[in-house]
């Protein structure tokens, strides 16, 4: 059997400091250095199985702090992953900023909400409610995760790419 083939572009969006780089670095290469990482594509290749399909995956990641640069960037992404820092408050109005203008402009990617750091819980200013408040607004899911020590990264990462395989498919269904 053939397999099917996908390129999927996949946004990291946030204010300066959440973490958007050791993210990228920890879901391509499996590390938390994100030295070097930053403005440019990490391209991740996978092999993945959808109900029998057998599917070949290449997952381009780009990172953008919020901006008329980050518009650009995030235009044509499959999927956009809006990052806050579990320490610092102010970087959860600035994604429910970032969401708001992707409401208004209709995109229709996944999308998610990610609270960063989760290895600092000590020193964690937001909590489930605070993003549940994102997740009702936006009807969008949330994770927290730690770049450093990979916690809930896998499941982040098992979520979007079940929801593009889910639309991949739903799409080839509809045009055949």
């Amino acid at each position: 059997m053939e397999a099917d083939r996908v390129t999927w572009k996949i946004s990291i969006i946030g204010p300066v400091g959440t973490g958007k780089s050791s993210l990228i670095s920890r879901i391509v290469y499996d590390s938390d250095s994100a030295i070097g990482l930053r403005k440019q594509v990490a391209r991740k290749k996978m092999i993945l199985d959808y109900m029998g399909n057998k599917v070949n995956a290449d997952l381009l990641f780009i990172e953008s702090e919020d901006g008329a640069e980050a518009e650009k960037l995030v235009s044509g992404s499959n999927a956009i992953i809006a990052t806050a820092d579990l320490t610092n408050r102010k970087s959860l109005s600035e994604v429910d900023s970032i969401l708001d203008g992707l409401d208004r402009s209709k995109s229709l990617s996944v999308r998610i909400a990610v609270g960063t750091k989760l290895d600092r819980k000590y020193e964690a200013v937001l909590w489930d409610e605070d993003f549940q408040e994102l997740e009702k607004k936006h009807g969008i899911r949330y994770f927290f995760v730690s770049s450093k020590d990979a916690l809930s990264v896998n499941e982040m990462m098992k979520y979007v790419i079940d929801e593009l395989l889910k639309r991949f498919y739903a799409k080839r269904k509809k045009d055949a």
